[in-house]
């Protein structure tokens, strides 16, 4: 079965890629992001939402998926460009944007 299976990684087809995920604190943004996760993508969880995109990229993270959180606000265009440069060029083993 590939997915999720009680919240552990089972398929691979993603490995090596990068996810950016926006909306990813809740709802489908939400279930986009652990599911690219379960696939084998780093993932970036974004939203404005700061503390729920942070324990989304946690619950990912203790799952044995790699995440991480940024808070960002899609209608402002200097939010977004920080996200992009933020998440361009970090490696997909180790992605640190703190």
């Amino acid at each position: 079965m590939e997915g999720l299976d009680r919240g552990r990684l089972v398929g691979r087809r993603l490995d090596g890629k990068v996810s950016i995920v926006t909306g990813a604190a809740r709802g489908i943004g939400e279930a986009y992001a652990r599911a690219l996760a379960a696939e084998g993508a780093s993932v970036v969880v974004a939203d404005l939402d700061g503390p729920g995109a942070a324990a989304v990229a946690k619950d990912i993270t203790a799952g044995g998926g790699t995440a991480v959180d940024v808070a960002v606000d899609v209608s402002d265009p200097a939010s977004t460009e920080a996200l992009a440069a933020a998440t361009h060029g970090r490696s997909i083993r180790r992605m640190e944007l703190r």
